[in-house]
């Protein structure tokens, strides 16, 4: 099917709408289908959505299917793959389509034509088998079969630079040199370099695969039925929402008078605020207790540090706190949405695991209530980090009164500090038009700004530190643009531990804006016999935690601090069936790799020089002085 930048609007296949029953809204009663075992009753509702920030609003219908009379929402097979086609279609810019299908043998199959990747639904058993879950959802054409969102898709090269350029010098003086058109092409590419769009970090062409396995999903066990009526197939809304949509980092909620699909942001503007057009009310015993089976669900295939919590299955690592079991059952919403972030923040404790909003159904809270009651159930873990923050934050501020500076010389040493990996360009092309890049709060603006300053002529800068110590983390792409930029290459490894599947991906910088990237050099300061350095804390997280790891492997930066604080897996945003929103560990660990094995990062990283006191990070002349000694 052909992507469209809006949507189609989604009707019944089998019949026309024939009546319009007033509710809240208005929702269009349409037909039942009786089956064997289930009634299936179809209604339409106003649908809501908004992918992409700075977008409008789009306004069309959904229809949603209610089986036995119940309350638990679901989507039509074929009509949920159109809307999902749609949705990536917008969010990744590119075009995708699923066929699906009824074989004779029984059953529903949903193919991807372009990677050939399959789902068989088996709604008898209540089984889902995908042929290959991770190149399911993939963006057309990408070489990359785990991939973080962040990042722009690598390319696989077919021939090697280095070996290139090299038997080009070296016939560079003789007549006997034969090349193929192919590298004629290369060669052509170097000397007349073109940037395209997302062409600001590109990949040396070292994108390496391992295929997962085959995943089997029995919903039997979650009591998660599928139904069909032999042409169409029925599925929980939900259900398919975390298989299929949470990656893309949109959320979608039915409250009982429209759906609504929205990005992530949490402002006051945010389309999914308009949720709490409806009247709180509670659940119904059926409706929770699929809330919690849906959760469980959730839980066991997408958190992605069930091995390091040492969970088997959540229904035995939740059984164990019958009181926290109890309230996760609870019909009544407010119950459930303190209990789950009593999961979130004191059973978890990972740093990346946090409630975010309340469901409808509990009604929009007071956000100061909501942060009290969230702050109430921290962990261990998390307190040990913001107690770290603080008091590294004081002495910063201390050795900084006035704000510590983005690019900072002291003699012959270069210090460079930022917070966050931030990138505030959605068009990568808008940096090669900047003439004096300096924002320090877009990481990449900085470093083109330091890369020129320690690069410029008569520099008087040996020494590089990159002060990571209070960074919290942000956009990977921004991540690797630094490691790349310090290190020459900057190579990230990410396994799906569901699937078993992983990918080590190799990116190069182009911090000169020449639009060249060649061998295992890119534009970076590693090269360039600069001493390198970075300071890290237990502050330094996720992608804070990533470019260290980077850098020790690399082998060329010495790490100054404290251990690291971890956090390997990627931020997941999900939702709940009954509306609320959180966010956790996903299914995407990033590790370090080494002699064919992946090692996670999410116990940090530890340091080559230890800091013992809070000052020591932000004197500067005192570190300049040990990294003298160092020499």
């Amino acid at each position: 099917m052909k992507i469209s930048k809006t949507f189609m609007t989604i009707v019944l296949c089998f019949c026309m709408i024939t009546a319009m029953i007033p509710i809240a809204v208005y929702a269009q009663e349409d037909s039942t289908s009786e089956t064997t075992d289930h009634t299936i009753e179809a209604k339409t509702y106003p649908h809501l959505w908004h992918y992409r920030d700075g977008a409008d609003v789009s306004e069309g219908e959904m229809t949603l299917y209610f089986v036995d009379g119940g309350d638990i929402p679901y989507v039509a097979l074929t009509e949920y793959f159109t809307l999902l086609s749609n949705l990536i279609g917008e969010t990744r810019d590119c075009e995708i389509s699923f066929d699906v299908e009824v074989p004779e043998t029984g059953g529903f199959t949903v193919t991807r034509p372009d990677n050939e990747s399959l789902l068989f639904i088996d709604t008898d058993k209540d089984v889902l088998v995908f042929s290959n879950y991770d190149s399911f959802l993939t963006r057309p054409g990408s070489s990359a079969l785990v991939s973080l969102m962040d990042l722009p898709d690598p390319v696989r090269a077919t021939l090697d630079y280095d070996s290139l350029i090299i038997s080009v010098m070296e016939a560079s003086d003789s007549e006997q040199l034969e090349l193929s058109e192919e590298q004629l092409d290369m060669l052509n590419q170097l000397a007349n370099p073109t940037n395209q769009e997302d062409d600001f970090i590109v990949t040396t062409g070292n994108v390496q695969n391992r295929a997962g396995s085959t995943l089997r999903i029995d919903l039997s066990e979650y009591s998660i039925d599928l139904v069909s009526d032999g042409n169409e197939c029925y599925l929980p809304m939900q259900t398919m929402n975390d298989l299929f949509i949470n990656d893309f980092y949109i959320r979608y909620v039915f409250n009982g008078q429209m759906v609504i699909g929205d990005t992530f942001n949490m402002n006051e503007d945010a389309l999914f605020n308009r949720s709490y057009e409806a009247e709180p009310c509670e659940m119904s015993e059926e409706f929770a207790q699929f809330n919690y089976n849906e959760l469980r669900f959730l839980l066991d295939y997408f958190y992605g540090l069930k091995e390091e919590h040492r969970i088997k299955s959540f229904a035995d690592y939740l059984a164990m706190d019958t009181n926290l079991l109890g309230y996760l059952l609870s019909t009544d919403p407010q119950t459930f949405d303190l209990s789950l972030q009593t999961l979130l923040l004191t059973y978890f404790d990972d740093g990346h695991s946090g409630f975010l909003q309340n469901s409808w159904r509990s009604g929009k809270s007071n956000m100061a209530a909501l942060m009290l009651s969230v702050a109430s159930k921290i962990g261990y873990s998390y307190t040990v980090r913001l107690s770290s923050e603080k008091s590294l934050k004081n002495a910063r501020n201390t050795a900084f009164p006035d704000g510590v500076p983005g690019y900072e010389e002291v003699e012959d040493t270069a210090f460079i500090s930022f917070d966050t990996f931030n990138v505030n360009r959605e068009d990568y092309q808008e940096y090669y038009e900047l003439e004096e890049p300096d924002n320090p709060q877009d990481t990449i603006e900085l470093i083109l700004y330091a890369h020129r300053q320690i690069t410029r002529e008569n520099s008087p800068i040996k020494n590089i530190v990159v002060d990571l110590s209070l960074n919290g983390g942000g956009n990977a792409d921004a991540a690797v643009a630094v490691a790349s930029w310090i290190t020459g290459k900057a190579t990230i490894a990410v396994r799906n531990p569901i699937t078993g599947a992983e990918t080590i991906m190799s990116y190069l910088a182009d911090l000169n804006l020449n639009g060249i990237t060649t061998g295992d050099t890119g534009d970076s300061v590693g090269n360039g016999g600069y001493n390198l350095y970075c300071l890290i804390s237990p502050v330094s997280f996720s992608c804070g935690n990533l470019v260290p790891a980077i850098f020790q492997k690399s082998g060329r930066v010495t790490l100054i601090g404290r251990r690291s604080g971890g956090g390997s897996c990627t931020v997941l945003p999900a939702t709940t069936a009954s509306g609320s929103c959180f966010q956790m560990s996903g299914n995407k660990q990033i590790s370090t790799f080494t002699n064919g094995s992946f090692y996670n990062i999410d116990q940090g990283i530890e340091p080559d020089i230890p800091l013992t006191k809070d000052e020591s990070f932000y004197d500067r002349a005192g570190l300049v002085e040990m990294i003298h000694d160092l020499r």
